[in-house]
């Protein structure tokens, strides 16, 4: 419904909830996977007590929950609306087929890789140490353990250049006053 003095603007009916039906449609999506509402928390990262207030009406999952959903093969449209079947026609029986809780494993990346992405999460942290090592060398100073790993998460997670972490560690030596 538009409003000609709201300049297009839609105006909702404040009757009509969000959430209406998701949560009933998330209770069957939890039924499904065969675990508990205490068991989907951990399995998407939530909160205690998360899912439960979905499935309560409490509270509606954001974006990331259902598209964590929709990539475990259940119909991100369903989900939302209830139109629809509530698994995507290419991954039928995939739910029934796998052990309880599985659909919310990594199914894009299986459990064999596993080690594959560890060593190479290991060995960029190596790399990014040893190059953090090798600028306080230069600098003739090393800082603190704790600025240390300050400035090695920044680079790892954040994507803080060499250049920037150089600055950093400048930065912190002239604040902490260290004699080189």
């Amino acid at each position: 419904m538009t409003d000609d003095n709201d300049k297009g603007h839609t105006l909702i009916n404040a009757g009509v909830t969000l959430n209406s039906g998701i949560s009933d449609r998330l209770k069957r999506v939890r039924k499904a996977v065969g675990v508990s509402q205490k068991e989907m928390d951990p399995l998407f990262g939530l909160g205690k007590r998360s899912w439960q207030r979905y499935e309560s009406g409490k509270n509606v999952p954001g974006s990331k929950v259902i598209a964590e959903l929709a990539q475990r093969g259940f119909d991100a449209n369903w989900i939302l609306t209830g139109k629809g079947e509530m698994q995507r026609p290419d991954a039928a029986g995939y739910v029934q087929n796998q052990p309880p809780g599985y659909v919310l494993r990594d199914a894009i990346d299986p459990l064999p890789d596993i080690e594959a992405k560890n060593e190479a999460v290991f060995s960029r942290l190596r790399q990014i140490s040893h190059t953090l090592q090798k600028m306080e060398h230069e600098a003739g100073w090393k800082p603190p353990v704790y600025w240390h790993e300050l400035i090695k998460t920044l680079m790892y997670v954040h994507g803080l250049d060499e250049s920037g972490a150089a600055r950093l560690l400048d930065a912190l030596q002239s604040h902490l006053n260290v004699d080189v």
